[in-house]
């Protein structure tokens, strides 16, 4: 998983890799981004939030595309007929 990582964004390994067993940058950048998801979602909130996220993908992956693309109209739809109902009356 690590490897992936630095192959995604490109990040040559240190020389003391080997030694280290650790990318310094990769790293910090995870730290930061760790300090992101809890100033967004709290402390617990990230793992809820994740948790939500796979979830809906568990949801969608059996669907076939037409499913899928029934689904979403369906929910729009739904959401349209929302909003008209909260629209203060004139």
């Amino acid at each position: 998983m690590f490897i992936v990582f630095l192959l995604v964004l490109q990040l040559p390994l240190p020389p003391d890799f080997e030694i280290k067993g650790e990318h310094q940058a990769v790293r910090k950048m995870a730290e930061r981004g760790r300090r992101i998801l809890i100033s967004a979602f709290g402390e617990n909130g990230g793992r809820e939030h994740v948790a939500k996220l796979k979830a809906e993908k568990s949801r969608w992956q059996p669907l076939s595309q037409e499913e899928r693309k029934e689904t979403i109209e369906a929910e729009y739809r739904a959401l349209e007929l929302e909003s008209l109902l909260k629209r203060p009356a004139d």
